[in-house]
C-alpha cells in the first residue's frame, strides 16, 4: 500500500474512526495483481492480457513463478464464473483440461505451477481472440 499524506485531515476525536475506515477502504481496494494497475482486470478479456505478459516476463527471467500464482488462481475463477465464457466457449468446463501422452484428460487447475505458466498464456489468447471476434468488449 501507499503512504498517504493524512496531514490535511482534521485531528478530531470524531473523525479518528472516519481515518481508519478511510484507509482500511483504500487498501481493501488496492489492486495487487501484476500488470493490473495499468487497466482494471475487470472482466476476462483484460485478465487473459495479464496472464500472456505475466507468464512472458516471467519466462524471461523478468519475474519470479510465485508472481503467477495469485494471476492464476484468479484466472481460474474468471474462467469458471464468467457467464459469457460459460455460454459461449466452455460450458462443460473443459476449457482448463489438456490431454496427455496417454490421451487422457487432466484438469489444469490441479497441476503444477510450472505447467500453468506453460499452458494458462494458451487458453488466455484462445479466450482473448474468441471474445475480441465476438464482439464481446
Amino acid at each position: 500500500m501507499k503512504k498517504r499524506e493524512i496531514a490535511h485531515w482534521t485531528k478530531n476525536e470524531y473523525l479518528k474512526g472516519m481515518l481508519l475506515f478511510a484507509q482500511a477502504l483504500e487498501e481493501e481496494t488496492f489492486n495487487y495483481s501484476y500488470e493490473s494497475y495499468r487497466v482494471p482486470a475487470l472482466n476476462s478479456h483484460y485478465l487473459c492480457y495479464d496472464v500472456m505478459h505475466t507468464a512472458n516476463d516471467i519466462n524471461k527471467k523478468v519475474l519470479m513463478d510465485g508472481n503467477f500464482v495469485p494471476l492464476s488462481e484468479e484466472f481460474e475463477q474468471v474462467l469458471r464464473e464468467d457467464i459469457f465464457v460459460q455460454q459461449a466457449i466452455s460450458d462443460d468446463g473443459t476449457l482448463l483440461f489438456l490431454q496427455d501422452k496417454t490421451s487422457r484428460y487432466y484438469n489444469l487447475e490441479e497441476s503444477e505451477l510450472k505447467t500453468k505458466i506453460k499452458h494458462y498464456p494458451e487458453i488466455a489468447n484462445f479466450v482473448k481472440i474468441f471474445v475480441r471476434e465476438t464482439i464481446y468488449i
